[in-house]
């Protein structure tokens, strides 16, 4: 059996080496969790990411073409439709018959 005066001493230069620790890895995490660092590591990624569009844009630009076209036939569809159909688009239709017309507001 070890003494009790030396186990409570072992015991209090465990405790003291685990603050250590503690106080290490909280110190790591606060540098880590810093705001103006995240945005900063943030801001990198962005502009990483960025580089390496644009350099993929510049080795491949009919691939950008083309994918440029497709969002902008997506995002034009109904406008496109309209004119291969030949029917109005919802936005240029007439008003109902049995909405009343709006007033004029008068500027001057």
């Amino acid at each position: 059996m070890t003494d009790p005066v030396q186990r409570l001493a072992a015991a209090d230069a465990n405790a003291a080496l685990a603050k250590q620790r503690l106080s290490r890895t909280l110190g790591v995490l606060q540098e880590r969790l810093n705001p103006s660092r995240l945005a900063r590591d943030a801001a990198s990624d962005v502009l990483d990411v960025g580089n390496v569009a644009a350099d993929k844009a510049r080795r491949h630009p009919g691939a950008l073409a083309g994918v440029v076209a497709v969002a902008g036939l997506l995002l034009g569809r109904h406008r496109v439709l309209a004119l291969f159909t030949g029917r109005p688009r919802a936005a240029s239709r007439a008003r109902p018959a049995n909405l009343p017309e709006q007033p004029q507001r008068n500027l001057s």
